[in-house]
């Protein structure tokens, strides 16, 4: 069963949150969280437009596994890994691989990263959802909506 977590409403930040400047630990703060479960993760994503696809869109990267996944979403945006889109907005599901059960609804906008709705456990750390996850552009549909139908989808 699915759980849901209610629509992410932030004011986009111009700049990278300065949790995501510091090591996890520091963050959290606990001693026990100071040691490091890296592992290596792939992405891939759609394309958005045909010049898009000049460029692979696979790509590995190794991160710690108790990052949670909202945070690393986050930075793929900063870092435009999900392109910023003509018209400002933007929708992802973001899926454990290619054909993969959805993990979650992306929200962008401007290129900047909105939120992230979740149909799996709201802490969902990287080391829990796999090593494989690919976006899947649903174009500038409304997140709202994506993600209802995603949660009636048995």
């Amino acid at each position: 069963e699915r759980s849901a977590s209610p629509p992410m409403r932030s004011t986009p930040s111009t700049s990278r949150p300065r949790s995501a400047e510091l090591p996890l630990w520091a963050v959290d703060g606990s001693e026990a969280s100071k040691q490091s479960v890296l592992m290596l993760i792939r992405l891939d994503r759609d394309s958005v437009a045909a010049g898009d696809d000049v460029e692979a869109h696979d790509k590995q990267r190794e991160v710690d596994g108790r990052r949670p996944l909202e945070r690393f979403i986050a930075d793929l945006v900063w870092d435009h890994y999900l392109p910023s889109i003509q018209g400002g907005r933007s929708c992802w599901v973001v899926r454990k691989g290619r054909n993969g059960e959805p993990l979650g609804v992306v929200r962008i906008r401007y290129g900047r990263f909105e939120g992230l709705q979740l149909l799996v456990r709201d802490s969902s750390d990287l080391s829990e959802v796999g090593d494989s996850l690919f976006f899947e552009y649903a174009t500038q549909e409304d997140p709202d909506v994506v993600f209802a139908r995603l949660l009636a989808t048995p």
